[in-house]
């Protein structure tokens, strides 16, 4: 997972590329779709598309969970305590890991 800043104007100002069960879902309800698509002469195409709404719907109901979610994080916080929570997310990760970071050396 990345978290990235964006400028506030254009952009919301905390970013994330954070996946779960519901993209995995869409992923898969878009591939069957697809695959009934092109196995059913008629009606495949309206089965398709509506796969692919649903996918998408689905996508963007997680991509704003994740983003309410972190936003909350942030809010209220000043740099230090944002570089703190970072060090304890850095800390967390690499003890949960560590095993398998020692054997990347």
């Amino acid at each position: 997972m990345s978290v990235i800043s964006g400028d506030g104007d254009n952009e919301p100002i905390v970013k994330h590329d954070r996946t779960g069960t519901e993209s995995y879902i869409a992923d898969g309800l878009g591939l069957l779709g697809d695959i009934i698509g092109a196995a059913i002469p008629n009606g495949g195409g309206i089965v398709s598309s509506a796969a692919k709404r649903i996918s998408f719907i689905l996508k963007n109901h997680e991509y704003n969970k994740y983003q309410t979610r972190m936003s909350a994080l942030i809010e209220d916080r000043d740099i230090l305590e944002l570089v703190d929570l970072a060090r304890q997310i850095a800390r967390e990760l690499a003890d949960r890991y560590e095993e398998q970071l020692l054997r990347l050396k």
